[in-house]
């Protein structure tokens, strides 16, 4: 999909990719080891063509912070893949960084 807004951070570093997801977003965060891991606002952004989906997908983010962010039981350079209230998330840890791509499923 080609979305009127697209200023995500490496999307699809994760190892997964969805087109038809209504919005999307992708960062690099940086691993903390133990801890959960920091979200910099520079390396994050959003895909989306309406701006209620963007902000749908923001708000189950928030919502489920430190769920997303524990990477504790997460493999170095393996892709975990979960969902959770209609938000596809992957994540990858490499490199000293958690690779992060999400998608907001559904219809708007």
């Amino acid at each position: 999909m080609t979305y009127t807004t697209d200023n995500r951070f490496s999307p699809g570093a994760s190892g997964t990719t969805d087109e038809t997801a209504l919005a999307a977003y992708s960062a690099r965060w940086i691993d903390q080891g133990s801890a959960l891991a920091d979200v910099v606002p520079d390396r994050q952004g959003f895909a989306y063509n309406d701006q209620g989906n963007r902000t749908r997908l923001i708000d189950r983010l928030v919502q489920h912070d430190t769920r997303l962010r524990t990477t504790d039981d997460l493999a170095f350079d393996q892709t975990d893949t979960f969902t959770v209230d209609g938000v596809t998330v992957s994540r990858r840890r490499a490199g000293g960084y958690v690779y992060v791509d999400a998608y907001l499923k559904g219809t708007s």
